[in-house]
């Protein structure tokens, strides 16, 4: 819903990691993609699950403090350009969230993310909804 640059602001967490520690295996050595590594390593994920999966696919093998160390620090990151502004939802999705409302269609939101309400917040969506249930309320 928010594009491709919020991701971004998270994965330059997984590139620093690479940077410093870089794969032995040059053909490993690319950066993160935010596009096929998203979604193919993090997406979906827990934040520990996630950034081991996609150092793993790097031919890394980094202790569980250190993946949770690159884990905190995407996280950190991804915190500062949720909270930068604004973020920009793509008018499609808008215009789609607000066609069935306008005929009394009842809408609510899942996400496993802790930050899905503050993201739908942001991107001025989150009154078309009448129920959320993120990752905050999963937890609880």
């Amino acid at each position: 819903m928010t594009g491709i640059s919020l991701h971004l602001k998270g994965v330059e967490a997984f590139d620093a990691y690479l940077r410093e520690h870089p794969p032995t295996d040059p053909a490993q050595r690319r950066p993160f993609d935010a596009g096929e590594d998203h979604l193919r390593f993090v997406d979906g994920k827990s934040r520990l699950d996630g950034a081991a999966s996609f150092l793993a696919s790097r031919g890394l093998r980094p202790s569980d403090a250190t993946v949770a160390e690159v884990a905190a620090d995407k996280e950190r990151l991804f915190v500062e350009r949720l909270r930068a502004g604004a973020i920009p939802a793509y008018p499609e999705t808008v215009r789609l969230l607000h066609a069935p409302s306008a005929r009394g269609v009842r809408l609510a939101a899942a996400s496993a993310s802790r930050h899905a309400r503050e993201l739908l917040q942001r991107t001025d969506v989150l009154p078309l909804f009448e129920a959320l249930v993120d990752g905050s309320e999963a937890a609880r």
